[in-house]
């Protein structure tokens, strides 16, 4: 059975309410990033699937999240023009891991009025800070599936369509 954008935005919120806490953001992307790694060293043709994506959404939780990598601050941005696969998926979400850790370290993570955005060290503009928020705009960006919104047959997923997640994440408000 093939799911709809309603279907993937009802799933992710019901994995919400499962959840009794949620880490922060980086720990997450970390975890959410280990899980799906070890699938692609497993199967180096992995390919994403929706059903793929909320499982590895669902694992992120409860992985612990590996070590953070100082490397990861110099990771240049995805060029969008080339072919999306994997290694760019990586890239992104490495690079977004290394923004928040550059925001705490910075102090703008503590700042007040954080969730009408924030700009990182390296320029990149946050709006979503928290697992729950980062999800649902990663899905409502790419995807739609809220209340009202068209619904439709999802296609099948690629790595862009990934990084587009990730993007999303980030910056949909």
């Amino acid at each position: 059975m093939a799911l709809t954008n309603r279907d993937l935005y009802r799933s992710m919120h019901n994995l919400f309410g499962r959840l009794s806490s949620a880490p922060p953001l980086d720990e997450y992307l970390r975890s959410l990033w280990a899980v799906v790694w070890e699938d692609a060293a497993v199967d180096p043709a992995l390919q994403p699937s929706a059903e793929r994506l909320l499982q590895w959404c669902e694992d992120a939780f409860m992985t612990p999240p590996p070590a953070f990598n100082l490397e990861w601050i110099e990771l240049k941005h995805i060029n969008w023009y080339e072919e999306i696969g994997f290694a760019e998926w990586e890239c992104t979400i490495l690079r977004q891991v290394a923004d928040l850790w550059l925001m705490d370290s910075a102090g703008t993570l503590d700042q007040p009025g954080l969730y009408f955005g924030a700009d990182s060290p390296s320029g990149a503009r946050w709006y979503n800070f928290g697992p729950p928020s980062y999800l649902e705009a990663a899905i409502t960006g790419v995807f739609g599936g809220y209340k009202g919104a068209k619904v439709y047959e999802l296609p099948p997923l690629s790595w862009g369509h990934m990084c587009h997640l990730m993007i999303c994440g980030q910056i949909y408000e």
